[in-house]
């Protein structure tokens, strides 16, 4: 908003788009019926989650879970989506006056409150 003054206590709604909006912080992918989406420390297990991408997705921030035709489908962030995550959770113990109140990274920008 023009003139206003941003120095103010308050929540603010910010979202950073990375460049280009290149997909390249994780992806959408089904979940299986007997499975889920395996990543552990922050390693992917590519064989499980192979052709699995879904695109044109909203998502729910607060579960990071969401559905697609009545398929559940979830977030996968790749390493520089797990960079993104832990600079965000990076932000508010180096700086105790920042209080991230909820935050999602999608594939091609973050949301945070």
């Amino acid at each position: 908003m023009l003139g206003y003054d941003y120095s103010k206590n308050g929540l603010y709604f910010v979202t950073i788009c990375v460049k280009d909006r290149l997909r390249c912080l994780g992806f959408i992918g089904q979940v299986g019926a007997s499975r889920d989406l395996p990543v552990q420390d922050g390693a992917i297990d590519r064989a499980a989650i192979d052709g699995a991408a879904i695109d044109g997705a909203a998502i729910d921030g607060a579960s990071r879970d969401l559905h697609v035709h009545q398929s559940p489908v979830r977030l996968i962030l790749n390493d520089y989506g797990f960079i993104v995550e832990s600079q965000i959770k990076w932000l508010a113990s180096q700086y105790p006056y920042i209080e991230i109140h909820n935050y999602v990274v999608m594939p091609d920008h973050v949301h945070l409150i």
